[in-house]
């Protein structure tokens, strides 16, 4: 009994002496709440901070679906293929505060990386590194089942099957000028690396111009490419000049390119024309010709002569359906190895 009094007293006493203290746990407990409230908040407004600056982060990509058919000379079996590709490709670009912009990209070719890239832009112009070569900025609008590298069942060596000639990418750096009164320059330089000094060290500049002269749009272009090579061994050198003129529906290319080493074993001149038409937003038709050949030292007389139609419809945006024929007549340096045939070619491409 006593003891229960003593409790009881005890806690009367904590009673009376701990009411203020529990107002006060309870304001504190009360503050502490809603600073949690406004970390959250906080948090959340920086997160969705984040998603802004990281808006401009996008993923795209592509397919193509290839269905080709020939005849030639050679003995072979079925003169029939299919294939199928796709690429991927992330990206993303910022703007300083100041205005400029830079960014960068990596594509996944067939589930293997084969091209990343970043970039610096400005008014002063646009610095790239990855990507194409500067000498690849001459016109050309063929397909490419009229670029196609294999027709038929031979390999045809010590030719050209396109006018665009310079690498395609790598370890390029690449400048090319804002359009100054239509004109604009490029200049790149490649460092392939390896054992050996200055193998296949690329170095590229092109100019063009864009203009247009009564309804008639004209561009005109001028590239020139030096890959290097290991000491006593012969460098190349090509060069490419290019033009297109547009009116209404029709547009007119015409290529020249040029490859030469410096020991005279190469010496390939290639020309390409052609001719596309739109017959209307959904669908373009196109015809070209393309001529190639090496008056080498050692790979003289070998020549390539073909010609192409096409067509190309797009039923729905991102999809693409072309088809195209091709003829063909290839002879190898010193006549060794004549074939001639044709090829049907049917692709389906998609981008998304």
């Amino acid at each position: 009994m006593c003891l229960h009094v003593s409790i009881v007293v005890n806690l009367e006493k904590l009673h009376i002496l701990t009411v203020p203290s529990i107002v006060a746990v309870v304001i504190s407990l009360r503050e502490i709440h809603m600073r949690k409230v406004l970390l959250a908040t906080t948090a959340l407004v920086a997160l969705g901070g984040v998603s802004a600056a990281t808006a401009d982060v996008s993923v795209s990509g592509s397919g193509t679906w290839n269905y080709r058919s020939w005849s030639d000379k050679a003995a072979t079996g079925d003169d029939t293929s299919t294939s199928t590709s796709t690429s991927f490709t992330i990206s993303g670009a910022t703007t300083a505060d100041s205005g400029m912009e830079f960014g960068g990209s990596h594509t996944i070719t067939d589930g293997g990386a084969n091209g990343a890239s970043l970039y610096i832009s400005d008014d002063w112009g646009k610095i790239t590194m990855g990507g194409a070569s500067a000498g690849r900025a001459h016109n050309s609008f063929m397909k490419s089942t009229a670029a196609s590298g294999g027709m038929g069942d031979i390999t045809m060596a010590n030719v050209h099957t396109t006018g665009r000639l310079g690498g395609a990418g790598g370890g390029n750096i690449n400048y090319t000028s804002p359009a100054v009164n239509g004109v604009v320059v490029a200049a790149s330089m490649k460092d392939a690396g390896g054992a050996a000094a200055n193998v296949a060290d690329e170095s590229a500049w092109s100019v063009s111009y864009d203009t247009d002269v009564s309804g008639v749009a004209l561009g005109v272009d001028y590239s020139s490419i030096s890959v290097d090579a290991a000491a006593g061994a012969a460098t190349t050198d090509m060069s490419v000049m290019g033009a297109t003129a547009s009116m209404g529906d029709i547009t007119v290319m015409a290529n020249s390119a040029s490859e030469d080493t410096s020991d005279g074993a190469k010496k390939i001149s290639t020309t390409d024309y052609g001719i596309k038409y739109a017959v209307n937003g959904d669908m373009t038709v196109e015809a070209g010709s393309l001529s190639s050949e090496n008056k080498g030292t050692t790979s003289n007389g070998a020549k390539l002569t073909r010609t192409h139609i096409g067509v190309s419809y797009v039923p729905a945006a991102g999809l693409e359906l072309e088809a195209s024929s091709t003829s063909f007549d290839y002879t190898s340096a010193s006549g060794a190895t004549k074939n001639d045939g044709s090829e049907t070619r049917v692709s389906v491409k998609v981008t998304f």
